[in-house]
């Protein structure tokens, strides 16, 4: 193995190949849900821009909850997928690495020990994924209610209207009204 392992060369190399393979896809996992996000924004407001006329204002129409729990919900698959491969890729390097043996009770744990990979939890099936992705999106929408008083311990209450458009706002609960 590439840390000093026993596994053949070509599994070596393959367990290798695997193990980077999902670590590199970290950052683009994770930033595809902002980077959707972004393009929704970009999206929108591209669309607004092109309908306006010169004297009109524009109003940015976007859902707070399509656009933070939709989006997290339809990336539960590929950050599943990515977990699998870092997960397999890690027991077989456990499994493929030698054994430290420095007296009896290691001799007989190195004997016994589980040199077997059991792959067969896999991913899940399409409605496990869609339960955990229905289970997430829930889990979103109740945070967005109930986040200020669980972040801050109070309520944070949204503004009157009929503010002037210089008035500034006096909380957070503001990003809900853009549902």
């Amino acid at each position: 193995m590439a840390e000093g392992g026993s596994l053949p060369p070509a599994v070596d190399a393959f367990v290798a190949g695997a193990s980077s393979l999902a670590k590199a896809a970290n950052d683009p996992v994770d930033l595809g849900r902002a980077t959707d996000r972004l393009d929704r924004i970009r999206s929108e407001i591209t669309g607004k821009l092109l309908a306006a006329k010169p004297d009109d204002q524009i109003k940015i129409g976007l859902n707070l909850t399509e656009l933070v729990c939709d989006i997290r919900a339809l990336h539960i698959a590929t950050a599943a997928r990515r977990n699998y491969i870092q997960a397999i890729a890690g027991r077989i390097q456990k499994v493929g690495a030698p054994s430290k043996i420095e007296n009896l009770t290691a001799a007989i744990q190195s004997l016994f020990g589980g040199q077997s990979l059991d792959i067969s939890s896999g991913i899940g099936e399409s409605d496990d994924l869609e339960n955990s992705k229905k289970r997430v999106k829930e889990r979103c929408e109740r945070d967005l209610v109930t986040f200020d008083r669980a972040y801050y311990g109070r309520d944070i209450v949204t503004p009157p209207s009929n503010n002037s458009a210089g008035a500034p706002l006096t909380g957070l609960s503001f990003i809900l009204s853009l549902t």
